[in-house]
């Protein structure tokens, strides 16, 4: 890897980091959280500045010390539930927000003058922001919006001016990382593992917090979305302890459905490790943290939603789980799998993760970042 030059001189020590994350669903939050993580574990006094519209909550679980700046910094796709795309409202909210502003670009330069890089998943506002403020900007992704928008733009044309736009910001930033399951495969600097945050507590331990006694856990997770489970009165019938992350309170329905709200203490992670079987959507975090656990697994597809055909392959091909269409998924024809589903081999647990390949990649940037970079100058 090339060093590349800017002006600034940064100091060694309290360092600032800045994180543009996208608000579009928790894979992006979650994500950079293990990364950062990862990144104070291995490298002091690092402040990370996390400008998002996200709540707080999803990122105190995971990160030390870091400060929040409340801000929309990304649209991706407006969604009518975690399952279903409302391209009305993307565009309306991309209308607004498009071309970012230069006087937004220029008030967070100044606030970020002093950073010693910022880093990006997937918010390009963040790219625009480094550049004008002369430091170094690192993209983290499995897909870019210009790539995410192009089956749409049949849909809704409107979107091509959006996806070209994307296009030409993300071409922008100086450092690359790409994460798999890998959408767009690019010439990027680093190139790792699915990202995932650690997980903490054992199995018994989790079984005996959530009170399923011997019977086998069954997550069903939308991804942090709520989504209308027509389904869930039949599950009462069934011999095993469902777990549903994500509904609006917490409660226990009958003897073995248990619904979990957004203050629930469950580390998601954690409930990931402890079920037999996952029934999640085909997103990012969902994915790369049953591939931590080596869980069995069964993805619910979306739509044309493009990263669920490379997450689905990924599924298939690298973790020995299944994909069922979101039809089938709302109508709990799947309910007479569970059987098979949970008698499927189990893949190996991974401990290697890719955030901390991240982590590394991003303490070197800093380590060249102690002293003014413009050889010229000297």
């Amino acid at each position: 890897m090339q060093a590349k030059r800017f002006h600034t001189e940064f100091m060694n020590q309290d360092r600032k980091i800045g994180c543009f994350i996208s608000p579009h669903g928790l894979g992006h939050a979650t994500r950079i959280c293990a990364i950062l993580s990862s990144l104070q574990e291995k490298t002091k006094g690092i402040t990370p500045h996390l400008f998002t519209s996200l709540p707080s909550a999803v990122f105190k679980e995971s990160v030390g010390n870091f400060i929040q700046h409340s801000i929309e910094v990304d649209v991706g796709l407006a969604q009518r539930d975690s399952l279903a795309v409302d391209l009305d409202t993307t565009i309306n909210r991309l209308d607004n927000l498009l071309p970012y502003p230069k006087s937004l670009v220029e008030k967070l330069a100044d606030e970020c003058r002093d950073f010693s890089c910022i880093l990006c998943d997937i918010a390009p506002l963040g790219i625009l922001v480094a550049e004008r403020a002369s430091i170094p900007s690192v993209l983290i992704e499995n897909f870019t919006w210009d790539w995410i928008y192009q089956p749409y733009t049949m849909l809704d044309k409107r979107l091509i001016r959006f996806s070209r736009y994307f296009s030409q910001l993300f071409k922008q930033a100086d450092y690359h990382v790409q994460t798999e399951p890998i959408c767009q495969p690019a010439d990027a600097d680093l190139s790792c593992g699915p990202v995932f945050r650690p997980i903490r507590s054992s199995r018994k331990m989790i079984r005996t917090q959530l009170g399923c006694n011997d019977l086998p856990v069954i997550l069903i997770t939308m991804g942090g979305l709520e989504l209308e489970l027509p389904f869930i009165d039949r599950l009462g019938e069934l011999p095993y302890f469902f777990v549903l992350p994500g509904q609006p309170e917490t409660k226990l329905i009958g003897n073995n459905t248990l619904l979990l709200g957004w203050q629930q203490s469950f580390f998601h992670p954690d409930l990931v490790n402890t079920a037999d079987l996952v029934l999640c959507k085909s997103g990012y975090s969902t994915i790369a943290e049953c591939y931590q656990a080596g869980a069995r697994v069964c993805c619910v597809s979306r739509d044309i939603f493009p990263e669920s055909r490379v997450v689905e392959r990924f599924v298939k091909e690298e973790m020995n789980g299944s994909v069922i269409s979101a039809e089938h998924f709302l109508a709990g024809n799947w309910i007479t799998e569970f059987p098979d589903l949970i008698d499927s081999e189990p893949v190996k647990r991974n401990e290697k993760n890719g955030a901390d390949e991240i982590a590394e990649f991003i303490a070197m940037i800093l380590s060249t970042r102690t002293r003014t970079m413009d050889t010229d100058a000297g």
